[in-house]
């Protein structure tokens, strides 16, 4: 047993994107010095089985997660509130993998299924973490807040709610790094926090942690958590990411979506691999991928023209930021 985990949890409809996330951050490794664990969510007998045998060819491990811990609020409410209608409840799991962690562990690398690993992740495993603090990325929303905008109002009336001040780092709940007991104290305290306070979370997860945390934040470069804004920003060469994050509605699992579109690819040949291709998704229909697309574009044009001013603004914040981000 190594001291750092990489951990992921999905379930049945994430297991395809989960598996080849864990996998890539596997092959992407110069040195063997993390494991990797799976957590499946309310998964079949048949699935776990399956799952298993994906993962131990890349040397993981796949551990049974039921819903039942995580949903201790009114599903009914979570599931008829429109900031929620696109994600699912599963995403709250990671908030209860602190109590199936095994303790031999020191460090928890958590990522998201929705990414896919292009560089070596094996300096960050040996991390040494301030005990007790959270190392994440900021997210890009800090990056345009400071402007006077519909979207810095929004953001700054969201995050008052939540008791977060416009000087705090606000991080991407996508990718951390934390010591094991800090983390599975993170947790509780987010799935307690987000049981009494959905309607404020319009993150999920995401928002509960920045709360229970934003005193013991610190700030990891975007190169460990590269997402769709950074990507639009042209920040790929100045970055050089390692793991890209589709955060967003845009996966190029689902078809050939922008800004995704070599990695759409990617997904393509993934999914044409025996093991693999009993658990790929559906693709997206036509109609679904034509207004993604369009979508995209119509960001595009506006961050070329009406609100390039404020892109190039966040897109050198961003870049200053990256001078004081550890590693």
């Amino acid at each position: 047993m190594r001291d750092t985990v990489a951990i992921y949890c999905g379930d049945a409809g994430y297991l395809f994107a989960m598996l080849v996330a864990a996998r890539s951050l596997r092959q992407c490794a110069s040195r063997d010095n993390f494991d990797i664990l799976l957590f499946g969510i309310d998964l079949t007998d048949d699935q776990l089985a399956y799952a298993r045998a994906v993962a131990a060819t890349f040397r993981a491990e796949v551990t049974p997660m039921s819903s039942a811990e995580y949903t201790v609020f009114d599903v009914t409410r979570y599931t008829t509130l429109d900031k929620f209608a696109h994600v699912a409840p599963s995403s709250l799991a990671r908030l209860v993998t602190g109590r199936h962690i095994p303790q031999a562990y020191k460090r928890v690398l958590y990522v998201d299924g929705d990414t896919l690993c292009v560089g070596d992740f094996s300096d960050l495993a040996d991390l040494d973490v301030p005990a007790g603090m959270l190392m994440a990325t900021p997210d890009p929303s800090n990056y345009w807040r400071a402007d006077d905008g519909a979207f810095a109002r929004s953001e700054d009336a969201y995050l008052n709610a939540l008791g977060i001040g416009r000087d705090a780092t606000y991080f991407n709940a996508g990718f951390f790094l934390a010591d094991r007991a800090a983390w599975a104290a993170f947790g509780e305290e987010a799935l307690t926090y987000f049981a009494a306070n959905m309607d404020l979370c319009k993150c999920h997860d995401e928002s509960a942690l920045n709360v229970v945390a934003r005193d013991r934040i610190r700030p990891l470069s975007a190169r460990w958590n590269f997402m769709q804004p950074m990507r639009a920003w042209g920040l790929d060469a100045a970055i050089r990411p390692r793991l890209y994050h589709f955060s967003g509605r845009e996966k190029p699992w689902r078809g050939t979506v922008r800004p995704w579109a070599e990695f759409s690819r990617r997904y393509k040949a993934f999914r044409s691999e025996p093991q693999l291709r009993a658990l790929a998704p559906r693709y997206a229909s036509a109609k679904d991928l034509a207004e993604m697309n369009a979508h995209y574009s119509v960001w595009e044009m506006k961050a070329r023209t009406i609100h390039r001013t404020k892109y190039e603004r966040a897109r050198r914040a961003l870049l200053e930021n990256e001078r004081r981000a550890v590693m």
